[in-house]
């Protein structure tokens, strides 16, 4: 057929096609002297004539270009391939195909003629953004709107002599580097599942086009989109033949068909784009000084990642019962003031956005975190504040899409050219953990002033605390709703309309039916509350009852990996179900409305799925789909088709395959092997892979640790100075020497897992989890010295200075671990329960009372024991030998502070010599300060908090209540601030902070301005505070 069919015009007009290029699309350039590109015949005749003769000529290309790759190398016939090809140039046609917008292009051509043609257009509509192989960043190239995906699949000019992508002359080449470029065939497939392909310039007898062609028909449903081929001499059987297949034959030459499609799609219908629902104004653009511009990077970081949320002018209107039951967390909500104003709100405004506009001190990078549980409100509870420092302050408010990516040079850029504070909002820190510690960093070194705030769910601050909180210099905690949160919250309900249940009940029941849920969190609270059922039955029920089957196996993928956080693309689904977006909008948009949101499709991003809360995929994952067999279909299935070039699919695949995940799923090794096998094919010579698997054999229930050593040392081949590869042989060591019963071989691998550990720390110095492990060998070699009966006291000694000296080290470093303390209490209570260590100890102690490690380990002892006065003893001994050792008048003090007679002169003399200026001991120099605000009152002690209020530890540990005082305290409230206030004491007349989760009897719910209240006092690192607070009757 030669008519142009009205169908493909709408598509190409739409921006909706594929475009795929074949020789045939170069056939028309020109070289001076009128040379055209040979065909396959004629570049085989080519290679003859140059590499071997002209006996060859005739013969096909790739029995030629193996006898010349043979005869020669393969860099030099790869070069002379490319030096042909590349001096031809592009034609009006190629011109004309920049004109249109498509939404991907690929091609088996290897010549540069589309990127040229891209690079001379007057005003193409596009960016052309060559693909050449599997872990090209593709959406770094993508994030522009403009845009477009040029995939080579069979190599390219610019890149000939890279050997694992050659230019493909040889179906050998074809098979054997098809590997390199497995994702760029997969993401072929994923285009052609939702959108037309137009294929040009290709030979109904081309092998390449007909396999192509097979596996798109093998791997589809009937369902998908229409192909167009577009050749010159198609006969009306062949046309018929294509047609059964669903492909439309155009008997047009390249030049004429581009030249019907630029004749049938008028200029203005080009590359149309349809605009953001936020309707930008260039607010940022605005607070540039005059003559400022940002670059291309800030303002591409500005259109793709984030919302600019004092620019937000209008949104989509959202339903109120869709946001009740978190199908909707869309700025629509935060607009129409749906959701209950929390307390933690008031407190962050007041402190980081009030207060600092009150100051006159120039503000820093600062990052404060909100933590809690999951489902606590964490996400709407950041759109409220990002909105009211926005609106209300009229600061310049950054806040990150879900699908965004943080790039910090960009955020550094835009403050830095505003000079004004920018506020960036980061839901879910631990997806952008990396880039945010490398923005604030560099914002601290850059001086400019960024303000970061950030949400994590508080199991996962719980397992990475040490990361985090060594960048957090305020952490707040979304807490249980209070009673005014919830009688808001069921105002609310009540004005929408969404009581559901509770509607019938009168005020009061409705709280107390409502109090009874929210004690664990406010996504439970809502639906339990208003179901009358237990959140769990609610949605297994709504599982079970989606309807049909299709879109309940889509929803059930969606929630296989949303429960990990990672959105899933429109793409992922149509390769694993065959539906892509536009069937997914017709037919299951309805039944899965109020369960799945659709996210992206803006800026020319690609659309993705989202379950309407992590919480809830995962309860589908674990209850819903309550076969075991059936949840590792399914997981398997999903790693069979994700696309590891997107950072979505990326973050999925490596979570589906930590170890962790991989043992809760199944400990059923067979099942593992199936998991890794997907995963090695999937990412091959990945040492990340390898290594998990490493780990799930080493932690597994019944560990396999000599398959586990196989594997670490396949890991570290691929990947020799990873620090975390290296760490597992430490730990492989110890726990084979743990597993061991004679006394030889435990050794043995404890002083190999002492070596590997020393290595590892030799190269990249002391981490967390090299620290504890070099702990952990040290005790297991000081038990194993004990149980051999052929160990000298003198060996004894030795061990456990080794152990004292490990200790102090890393204490010093990290002074408040918990792994460390606990190490401590448990080695004073070994060592006072050991009786032959005892007695070596105080035989050594009485020959040497010098011996700093015997004194100090004795000591311990008795203290384990419960012998205060022999331990101060000791003490006392040894200080007269080592009178300037911080650690024996800490002990000191220590034994000290608990002995009723004990002098405060004497105790405050030590306490100041348990620690020295800019050191880490903060117990002693908070317990120091603590003795000089007894002694000599605030004002003395104050310089000293001053100076602890600096110190680099967790938020949680710098306000924690430590060494309490046994007096009560009487005075009255003064200041109130949203969660706290101060009160002032009646016996010191100052102020003391008390934190609301400070006050006992829920007596903080009643308190008001001048209340008499008692209280207890206990000091954090900046001074005393108030705790146990209740009303004075």
């Amino acid at each position: 057929m030669s008519e142009f069919p009205n169908a493909l015009k709408n598509e190409v007009e739409s921006g909706n096609a594929v475009l795929f290029l074949g020789a045939g699309a170069s056939m028309g350039c020109r070289l001076p002297n009128n040379e055209k590109p040979p065909n396959g015949q004629g570049l085989a005749d080519i290679l003859a004539k140059e590499f071997l003769s002209d006996d060859y000529v005739g013969f096909g290309l790739e029995e030629v270009a193996e006898l010349a790759i043979d005869q020669h190398n393969f860099s030099k016939v790869q070069n002379f391939v490319a030096d042909f090809f590349n001096r031809f140039q592009p034609t009006q046609s190629h011109l004309k195909l920049t004109s249109f917008r498509w939404h991907g292009i690929a091609t088996t051509n290897y010549d540069l003629v589309l990127e040229r043609a891209y690079d001379q257009a007057s005003n193409p509509v596009q960016q052309l953004k060559p693909i050449y192989r599997d872990g090209d960043p593709i959406e770094t190239k993508l994030k522009a709107s403009n845009a477009v995906a040029y995939m080579k699949l069979h190599g390219c000019l610019s890149i000939p002599n890279d050997e694992s992508l050659p230019l493909i002359l040889t179906s050998d080449q074809y098979e054997q580097f098809r590997e390199n470029r497995n994702r760029l065939f997969s993401r072929l497939k994923e285009w052609a599942s939702e959108f037309p392909v137009l294929f040009v310039g290709y030979s109904l007898q081309d092998k390449d086009l007909r396999k192509l062609l097979n596996e798109l028909d093998s791997e589809m449903r009937s369902s998908r989109p229409r192909f167009y081929l577009v050749g010159p001499g198609f006969r009306s059987e062949q046309v018929s033949l294509w047609e059964s297949k669903r492909i439309t034959a155009i008997k047009m030459d390249f030049d004429s068909f581009v030249d019907e499609l630029d004749a049938s799609i008028g200029s203005v219908f080009r590359g149309i784009v349809a605009a953001s629902h936020s309707e930008p104004n260039d607010y940022l653009h605005s607070r540039l000084p005059t003559g400022e511009k940002l670059s291309e990077r800030a303002k591409l970081f500005i259109e793709a990642d984030v919302d600019v949320v004092n620019e937000l002018k209008s949104v989509d209107a959202v339903k109120p019962e869709s946001f009740y039951q978190a199908a909707d967390n869309g700025w629509g909500a935060i607009d129409a003031s749906l959701d209950v104003r929390r307390r933690i709100t008031d407190t962050i405004l007041e402190r980081h956005v009030v207060d600092q506009i009150a100051s006159t001190e120039t503000p820093n990078a600062s990052f404060v975190l909100l933590k809690g549980h999951a489902g606590s409100g964490k996400s709407i509870t950041m759109k409220r504040l990002a909105w009211e420092i926005a609106r209300e302050f009229e600061m310049p408010c950054l806040f990150l899409k879900e699908l965004g990516e943080l790039t910090p040079s960009a955020v550094i850029e835009i403050a830095r050219a505003i000079q004004e504070q920018v506020v960036l909002f980061v839901d879910d820190v631990l997806r952008v953990h990396r880039e945010l510690t490398t923005l604030l960093e560099y914002a601290s070194d850059a001086g400019v002033h960024i303000l970061v705030v950030g949400s994590v769910r508080q199991s996962e601050f719980n397992s990475r605390r040490l990361e985090l909180e060594e960048l957090v210099d305020e952490d707040y905690e979304l807490t249980y709703l209070s009673e005014r949160e919830i009688r808001g919250l069921l105002s609310l309900l009540e004005t929408h309309k969404c009581l559901g249940e509770l509607e019938s009940k009168s005020e009061e029941e409705r709280f107390k039916e409502f109090s009874e849920h929210s004690g664990r969190q406010l996504l439970v609270a809502l639906h339990e509350a208003t179901h009358a059922l237990s959140f769990r039955e609610i949605i297994c029920d709504e599982f079970r009852g989606v309807q049909p089957d299709e879109a309940r196996q889509i929803y059930k993928t969606i929630c296989v990996l949303y429960r990990l956080k990672t959105p899933v693309r429109a793409g992922l689904i149509s390769r694993i179900h065959g539906v892509g977006f536009a069937e997914f909008s017709d037919k299951f948009l309805d039944p899965l409305e109020r369960i799945v949101r659709v996210i992206g499709g803006d800026k020319g991003r690609d659309y993705s799925y989202v379950a309407r809360h992590s919480q809830i995929a995962d309860m589908v994952y674990h209850d819903a789909i309550n076969d075991a067999t059936e949840r590792l279909e399914a997981v398997l299935k999903c790693l069979r088709f994700l696309d590891l070039d997107y950072s979505a699919d990326r973050e999925a695949f490596y979570q589906l395959i930590n170890n962790r995940t991989v043992l809760e799923l199944s400990k059923n090794r067979a099942d593992a092997k199936l998991i890794y096998d997907i995963a090695c094919k999937k990412s091959s010579n990945d040492a990340v892979v390898i290594h998990q698997q490493s780990l799930y054999e080493m932690k597994h229930p019944s560990p396999h640790l000599k398959e586990a050593e196989t594997l670490l040392v396949e890991a570290k081949r691929l990947d020799p100075n990873n620090p975390t590869i290296l760490h597992s042989f430490a730990e492989l060591a110890f726990n084979r020497a743990k597993n061991e019963r004679p006394p030889l071989r435990k050794a043995k691998y404890l002083s190999e897992a002492d070596e590997a550990c020393r290595s590892l720390v030799a190269r990249s110095g002391y981490t967390k989890y090299s620290r504890n492990t070099l702990v952990k060998i040290k005790m297991e070699q000081l038990k194993l010295a004990l149980a051999t009966e052929e160990t000298s006291d003198e060996s004894l000694a030795r061990q456990l200075k080794s152990l004292e000296t490990e200790l102090a080290k890393h204490k010093r470093a990290n002074p408040n671990e918990q792994f460390l303390l606990s190490t401590e209490a448990e080695l004073a209570k070994f060592l006072s329960q050991t009786e032959r260590l005892l007695s070596t100890l105080e035989k050594a102690f009485a020959a040497n009372p010098k011996n700093l490690h015997v004194a100090i380990s004795l000591t311990r002892a008795r203290l384990g024991s419960g012998d205060n006065e022999g331990a101060e003893s000791i003490v006392r001994q040894a200080l007269f030998y080592n009178e300037h050792e911080p650690r024996l008048h800490y002990l000191l003090s220590c034994i000290l502070r608990e002995k009723p007679d004990a002098s405060d002169q004497d105790l405050l003399y030590h306490l100041r010599r348990s620690f020295t200026p800019g050191d880490k001991n903060y117990d002693a120099q908070l317990m120091h300060a603590r003795q000089l605000y007894i002694m000599k009152g605030h004002k003395e002690a104050q310089p000293y908090f001053s100076e602890l209020a600096t110190a680099r530890v967790s938020m949680s540990e710098r306000r924690k209540h430590h060494f309490p005082l046994d007096e009560e305290f009487q005075g009255r409230i003064g200041n109130m601030l949203a969660t706290a206030c101060f009160i002032k004491c009646n016996k010191t007349h100052e102020l003391l902070f008390a934190h609301e989760s400070s006050f006992i009897n829920d007596s903080w719910r009643e308190v008001i301005y001048d209340s008499r209240v008692r209280f207890k006092i206990a000091f954090n690192f900046r001074g005393p505070v108030a705790f146990d607070v209740d009303f004075d009757e």
